[in-house]
């Protein structure tokens, strides 16, 4: 009995480092999406609170301020839900 299994642990061994190596990608991938995400998100109200907030306008009319605050939950919830989940780790934005 002497020859069996002659070369199947070296496979063994290289199988267990590639999976491990492709989970590692796929959770480096997945951060690398959430932070994409993340950093669009917070551009948008960037973008939105440089555009419309002056700080003379939030002491002189709160009303348009609670409006512009409206607006911008608004905003961050539709982006948020422009984003779906395509399959594990993979987003896709809808056009």
């Amino acid at each position: 009995m002497t020859g069996d299994g002659e070369g199947k642990i070296q496979s063994l061994i290289l199988a267990s480092i590639l999976l491990t190596v492709g989970f590692q990608t796929g959770l480096v991938a997945l951060l690398a999406d959430v932070i994409a995400a993340n950093r669009r998100l917070l551009e948008d109200i960037r973008s939105f609170q440089l555009s419309s907030i002056n700080p003379q306008q939030q002491q002189a009319d709160p009303e348009r301020l609670d409006a512009q605050l409206q607006l911008l939950k608004k905003m961050t919830a539709e982006a948020a839900a422009r984003e779906h989940t395509v399959s594990p780790g993979i987003t896709a934005r809808e056009a």
